[in-house]
């Protein structure tokens, strides 16, 4: 009997619309065998799991399967192969995929997965460019051979340039190789740097965090690419056809590392629904590359969805829903396919998704599901209601204001500035010329002052006498000396970290054209999150972990978290100890492992609207400089004028023990600042 080829071109050669071009099913009809024999083309250690999948398809007795033996995969003739109608073949290590394609050409079994894209799925570039080309939005990315001889590349601490095309730290750094696992993350300065490597899962590990590791690797080809912020999950997507789409959500390896499993030890992965655009992109993919049989990975990110990988022949592992689903789909496109009737793109064009239900495709015994895209059907739509009636109550929202844990003190020192270099330097950096103020916080910007105020202090000592030295209020080229040198210690004080010290200048004089001359400068430093603070932040998520989760020990939270349902989402000011401090929390209330950094990354919200959400305070200002007069005024009172408990409740109106004992310990706060004046006298003396 014939057969229908459907190879790499197929993929390629999209049906028309138009109904004229599509063969009439009478004229391209031919009878189907009694039995349809399904070949499975793999590698040995890949046949155990297509067991499952295999059982469904053959439990209706109209299909018998027969598994090429490896041996005869690697060394025998094509010609010497079996003969079938259907083949199930995809890539695995070892895998000879051109041989495989030669089979094809010569029997032309009706392949659920086209033999000749598989080549480009090996290759992260290619999949890249395949999905752009569909319309399918992918990570922002360049790509760079390290060996190939390639100009443009620029790197610094916090960004890559390839081409003019800058991505930004943090950014995710992929060998071109699909086979190539091992990828990285590399974390910018302003979180406190480093790296992370993912890697295939050993164990329950998933990935490792290199606090002093920066450096990118050079020993080939790779894709350098934004990370996405996704709130610390990812979607797997699998397909079955242009029709049929599965997803879960799992934790992202880029947050701790640590795989979460459940008692049977599987990863643990919670169905997710797909939106409408997402369900098309599915079916683009699906059709782009040829195989019907498919998994990729979503990451949701900034409101919108972004494809990062496809991966080929892929399964649902523990779901056997999702196999009887599955099987029907396969089955009966095997059926249409070697009767003549369609090939499983025809109906499936590139335009918009098919949102009603989709068209039936056989009898009762393909059990296939009323919508494909819901395991709910509408006849157990009153069941689900009712037993949603009898539901214990369940978490719908947290919303929780939180602030920084215990901290280091917290120091500033102010300068104005009109010397010439100090001030072309800040211009450099945004400030004058429309822009009123600027941070500068990166190792490169501080490195970059350390360096001037070092210069400048030189020069000023070489301009001095022998044996002499210059008095702490004296001024040189615009500058105060002695601040100055108080900003080369702060500045020198231990590596630069990001999160530990920062600079801000703002515009007091310019001239009519935007030029600087004169500006305010603000050293900041100290103030950091203590390991007391992290210990307290971490305990605080830990707590409000315990207190929301189920009585009936289910991980309400959690679930909550990944499932998508509902987003849990961290909002931080751009101060280094509220990231930190969020970042513990949710490393508490998430019950994660490792490092901050890479926390603070996945998770943590601090853009413009988070801060200003958190760290804009103008709406109160008149009432906060009240309070400031207030206390300033009770601070300086002499010793004497009233007792110590009084004026510590007028301190404290809300007589919070917390906050009462330690003033009733202090006593008076203007004795003890003298008190502790006159011992740092007697100690310096």
């Amino acid at each position: 009997h014939s057969r229908l080829g459907q190879v790499a071109a197929a993929a390629a050669a999209m049906p028309s619309d138009d109904p004229a071009s599509t063969p009439s099913p009478v004229a391209t009809a031919t009878r189907v065998p009694a039995a349809i024999t399904v070949g499975v083309c793999v590698m040995r250690k890949k046949c155990e799991k297509l067991r499952p999948l295999l059982a469904e398809m053959t439990s209706g007795g109209d299909m018998t399967v027969v598994v090429f033996e490896q041996q005869s995969i690697l060394e025998d003739a094509v010609s010497d192969w079996p003969v079938v109608d259907v083949l199930v073949a995809f890539y695995s290590k070892g895998f000879p995929l051109a041989k495989v394609g030669e089979y094809v050409r010569l029997r032309e079994p009706f392949c659920f997965n086209a033999i000749g894209p598989m080549s480009e799925l090996l290759d992260r570039r290619a999949i890249y460019s395949r999905l752009q080309q569909i319309g399918v939005a992918v990570p922002k990315h360049v790509v760079y051979d390290h060996l190939g001889g390639g100009e443009g590349l620029v790197l610094r601490e916090d960004y890559l340039e390839v081409s003019g095309v800058r991505i930004n730290k943090p950014f995710v750094e992929k060998p071109a190789s699909a086979e190539d696992h091992n990828i990285h993350i590399y974390y910018p300065p302003s979180v406190g740097g480093g790296s992370k490597r993912l890697f295939r899962k050993v164990g329950d590990c998933s990935s490792a965090f290199y606090p002093d590791v920066s450096e990118i690797r050079r020993d080939g080809a790779y894709i350098y690419e934004e990370f996405l912020p996704t709130e610390g999950a990812d979607l797997k997507v699998y397909t079955v056809g242009p029709k049929y789409a599965y997803a879960e959500a799992r934790k992202s390896p880029t947050l701790d590392g640590r795989v979460v499993r459940d008692p049977s030890g599987k990863e643990v992965r919670f169905p997710v629904l797909l939106t409408a655009h997402e369900k098309d992109v599915a079916r683009r993919i699906s059709l782009a590359f040829g195989q019907m049989v498919n998994g990729f990975d979503i990451l949701r990110a900034h409101g919108a969805s972004y494809v990062c990988d496809v991966n080929g022949w892929s399964f649902v592992k523990s779901s056997s829903a999702y196999y009887q689903d599955a099987a029907a789909v396969l089955r009966r496109m095997a059926r249409r396919a070697i009767s003549g009737e369609d090939s499983p793109f025809l109906g499936a064009h590139m335009g918009p998704p098919h949102m009603g239900s989709p068209p039936s495709l056989g009898g009762s015994g393909d059990r296939l599901p009323a919508n494909l895209f819901s395991r709910t059907e509408p006849a157990e739509q009153g069941c689900a209601r009712a037993a949603a009636a009898t539901r214990p109550p369940e978490l719908r929202a947290l919303v929780a204001v939180v602030r920084h844990g215990d901290r280091t003190p917290k120091q500033k020192l102010k300068m104005r500035v009109r010397n010439a270099k100090l001030l072309r330097c800040f211009e450099a950096h945004g400030v004058g010329r429309g822009c009123a103020e600027a941070k500068l916080k990166t190792p490169v910007q501080l490195q970059e002052v350390l360096d001037l105020a070092e210069e400048l202090l030189a020069e000023s000592d070489a301009k001095l006498a022998p044996g002499s030295e210059n008095s702490s209020e004296s001024e040189a080229d615009g500058v105060p000396l002695g601040k100055l040198r108080q900003l080369q210690l702060v500045l020198r004080r231990g590596p630069f970290g990001g999160l530990n010290r920062k600079l801000q200048v703002k515009t007091v004089r310019a001239a009519e054209g935007g030029r600087l001359e004169e500006a305010l400068l603000v050293a900041k430093w100290g103030g950091e999150l203590t390991e007391a603070g992290r210990a307290q932040a971490e305990r605080l998520g830990r707590s409000l972990r315990e207190q929301l989760s189920r009585a009936d020990g289910a991980d309400n939270l959690l679930h909550l978290h990944s499932t998508f349902r509902h987003d849990v989402k961290f909002y931080s000011s751009d101060e280094g100890r509220v990231q930190l401090t969020a970042a513990a929390i949710a490393k508490g209330l998430l019950e994660l492992a490792g490092e901050l950094p890479p926390i603070l990354v996945s998770l943590i919200r601090k853009d413009a609207a988070a801060n200003a959400l958190l760290d804009d305070s103008s709406a109160v200002s008149a009432q906060a400089s009240e309070i400031k007069r207030v206390l300033h005024g009770l601070m300086q009172q002499p010793p004497g004028l009233e007792s110590e408990a009084e004026l510590a409740e007028r301190l404290v109106p809300t007589r919070l023990p917390a906050l009462l004992a330690p003033l009733r310990e202090v006593g008076s706060p203007r004795a003890r600042v003298k008190a502790v004046h006159e011992q740092a006298g007697r100690l310096l003396a």
